[in-house]
């Protein structure tokens, strides 16, 4: 199963950014992606070393707004033929257990 997610930033606060995105690459449960995707007016170094095989850092280099910037992250997705796909907030924070319980409900909810 493969599940992606994106986070859209602006000029974030690191220290919880860096919370969030443990939340959800923490567990090697299943093969996941993320997509930060940066509206801020420059690049964050930090983030830019971020970017490999689970991270994806987008340096849009304008603020694109919310829901322009999560369509580049939900395109990026269709691409790499993601099973699910979440929407994230870079104050957010799960455990990442919680992947596993989400991904089984919507496999089982079918309808």
């Amino acid at each position: 199963m493969k599940i992606t997610a994106a986070i859209v930033i602006y000029n974030p606060r690191i220290d919880w950014l860096m919370k969030s995105i443990r939340s959800f690459t923490d567990k090697e449960n299943f093969d996941k992606k993320l997509y930060l995707i940066d509206n801020s007016p420059a690049p964050n170094r930090e983030l830019v070393k971020l970017s490999g095989e689970k991270i994806e850092y987008i340096f849009n280099n304008r603020n694109l707004g919310f829901g322009k910037a999560h369509n580049i992250g939900l395109k990026k997705a269709i691409a790499e033929n993601s099973e699910f796909h979440l929407i994230l907030n870079p104050d957010v924070l799960f455990d990442s257990d919680i992947l596993l319980e989400l991904a089984s409900v919507l496999e089982s909810d079918q309808t």
